[in-house]
């Protein structure tokens, strides 16, 4: 089986996209979960009894899926966030938010203590076979860290010159069919 998981805003329905390319059946999961706590109660028993999975994971969505440490036979990462306290430490200077003004607040906006401090304390890693596809420009992650994490979990990377975080132009997403047909 292959599982989609979708990146904020996307929808299960994007994996329509991946019938084409597997002989495998191609669900894509349909999950509500804001926080990757959430999204690991919300998805343990689909990943507990379904053990053999190719997982295609997008954005927040592979974030998520590493987090939550189940193992898949392979995994294709597209643009993962790899780094969520950079990330939120990103929007907290961009907005003059300090970290003892979000500490004591707890929430401002769509910045939570919570998430931060959970962030600092789960760095995410891949427990199978995994390649990342990742766009040149991408504005939420640089190259320098996927790269790193890309090495440290033995995972490929393949960058799509001119690319950026969010995979949609036709150009895009024949760069996603073919990557994903070397690999798989």
């Amino acid at each position: 089986m292959v599982v989609y998981i979708h990146g904020a805003g996307g929808s299960a329905n994007e994996a329509e996209f991946y019938r084409e390319i597997f002989s495998e059946d191609v669900i894509g999961l349909d999950y509500k979960s804001n926080t990757p706590w959430d999204f690991k109660e919300e998805t343990k028993v689909f990943f507990e009894e379904n053990k053999d999975i190719v997982l295609i994971a997008n954005s927040i969505g592979a974030y998520f899926a590493m987090l939550c440490n189940f193992s898949f036979r392979k995994a294709f990462l597209i643009s993962p966030v790899v780094d969520m306290k950079r990330l939120i430490e990103g929007m907290m200077r961009e907005r003059n938010i300090s970290l003892k003004e979000l500490e004591e607040k707890k929430v401002i906006a769509d910045l939570s203590w919570d998430y931060y401090t959970f962030a600092c304390n789960n760095i995410p890693h891949i427990n199978s076979i995994a390649h990342i596809a990742y766009g040149e420009f991408d504005n939420l992650t640089s190259l320098k860290t996927i790269s790193s994490f890309a090495k440290e979990n033995n995972a490929t990377l393949d960058i799509l010159k001119n690319g950026e975080h969010y995979f949609h132009t036709p150009e895009e997403m024949d760069f996603l069919a073919n990557w994903i047909s070397k690999y798989k």
